[in-house]
């Protein structure tokens, strides 16, 4: 629900923008070039009002953002910026595609702060520039349309979670679109229930005590210029180790959300469109604190062709380059997972902080699972000795599972409740089948 701050705070920018717009029209009735444009102080609580105080904006960024928001809230203001015969030419501004709505561009924008003065209006062109954090961190865009125009031309849009964000008061959860081909991953378990082999838990420890110190190395250790933004792991083994819940307990412990990347929404047989989609899931996930979680990465990461002689080769080798400078920029914590580390290319390797091995569990880890997942419905016989059991065939925790919820439907069917050592390892042989 709308706090009151936040609400008073965006009622008082939105009377700040009707003053500017009456001041522009009154600017360009009398000739002049410009008429200055004294912010309002930003005052209050609400995430809107830390936006601006934590990216220091300027009066005029301060203008570009309401105006871009205006349309959510008071559409009637841009009614303002018509002329007296009530066209939209005099700021360049655009209907919407029901024509039910005026809408602002960026060289509305322009017009509203700089009018005639070419020294400010070039000043200005520079927040939509892609260097821009308006841009980088995908706050704004610039939708253009299939009509001729200058590159200002396009409709000046809001980025739909910094709409829910400022009017709301809150980040919702990013819903799986086109946008962000991603589903959140969810578990009840624990970070005490994750049972690993022992080098592999200390690497995962070493791993969440580097994100959560990242802050303190670089500023209280003075590193800040040294280390990168973010956190990329390789997480690589054989399937049912425990890789995608190990990623899903870490976000859990470091109160961070983790999306599995749907890779087949992703990936595109039309050259450049794999590179948009991952531009979009990333920019929409900048500063977000989410995890990226990309299972069987290598389907994306693969090696690249070391003779690229055909067209898809080399159009593969330039999706790598892409992929390996878009990683490398990303401010947040991505996890790429695949069974065998070789497939991916080698380059991504050296630019992850970690690559963490993923195997079998060891007997101690293997006896830790069975006594941790064994149901107390189940009776084991006495052929049934899991230390026994884990010396002579090891399972992985997926395989494990699948087994006792085998028995168990199996006992409740036959209501028979007695498990041997027989039983075992007739089940696991029939799944190996599958």
């Amino acid at each position: 629900m709308v706090t009151t701050t936040t609400t008073d705070f965006i009622t008082s920018e939105l009377a700040w923008l009707e003053r500017c717009i009456a001041q522009r029209k009154l600017a360009l009735k009398s000739g002049l070039p410009h008429l200055g444009f004294e912010a309002t102080p930003c005052e209050g609580e609400g995430l809107y009002v830390d936006f601006i105080r934590e990216h220091h904006l300027s009066a005029e960024e301060r203008l570009v953002m309401i105006l871009a928001l205006a349309p959510h809230v008071r559409p009637d203001i841009m009614d303002q910026l018509l002329d007296d015969q009530g066209k939209l030419a005099q700021f360049r501004l655009i209907q919407s595609a029901s024509k039910a709505q005026v809408l602002p561009t960026a060289e509305t924008a322009l017009q509203l702060i700089a009018g005639t003065d070419l020294s400010r209006r070039l000043r200005v062109c520079r927040y939509f520039e892609a260097e821009h954090f308006f841009f980088r961190k995908g706050v704004l865009d610039i939708v253009k349309s299939k009509s001729t125009g200058s590159q200002f031309d396009g409709e000046l849009r809001l980025n739909a979670d910094y709409v829910d964000c400022f009017l709301f008061n809150a980040i919702r959860k990013p819903k799986y679109s086109p946008e962000f081909p991603a589903h959140l991953l969810q578990t009840k378990m624990e970070w005490e229930d994750l049972i690993l082999n022992d080098t592999t838990a200390e690497k995962i420890s070493e791993m969440r005590d580097a994100i959560n110190l990242h802050e303190t190395l670089a500023e209280e250790w003075g590193l800040g210029k040294h280390i990168k933004a973010g956190y990329r792991a390789i997480f690589y083994g054989p399937s049912g180790t425990g890789k995608s819940l190990t990623a899903t307990l870490l976000g859990k412990a470091l109160g961070r959300d983790v999306y599995r990347v749907d890779l087949s929404a992703v990936i595109s047989k039309y050259i450049g469109e794999t590179e948009e989609n991952i531009a979009r899931l990333l920019n929409k996930s900048e500063d977000k604190g989410y995890i990226l979680f990309f299972d069987e990465g290598d389907a994306l990461f693969g090696s690249r062709a070391k003779d690229a002689q055909n067209s898809n080769d080399q159009h593969h080798n330039q999706l790598i380059a892409y992929l390996l400078q878009a990683i490398e920029n990303y401010n947040g914590i991505i996890i790429l997972a695949t069974n065998l580390k070789a497939n991916l290319d080698e380059a991504f390797a050296r630019r992850f902080q970690s690559s963490i091995y993923f195997g079998v569990p060891k007997p101690a880890q293997g006896l830790a699972l069975w006594k941790m997942l064994w149901p107390e419905q189940l009776k084991a016989d006495a052929s049934l000795n899991f230390k026994m059991l884990v010396t002579t065939k090891p399972f992985t925790a997926a395989m494990i599972v699948q087994i006792i919820q085998t028995l168990a439907l199996q006992a409740i069917r036959k209501n028979n409740f007695s498990v041997g050592l027989g039983d075992i390892k007739r089940v696991s042989d029939e799944l190996m089948k599958k």
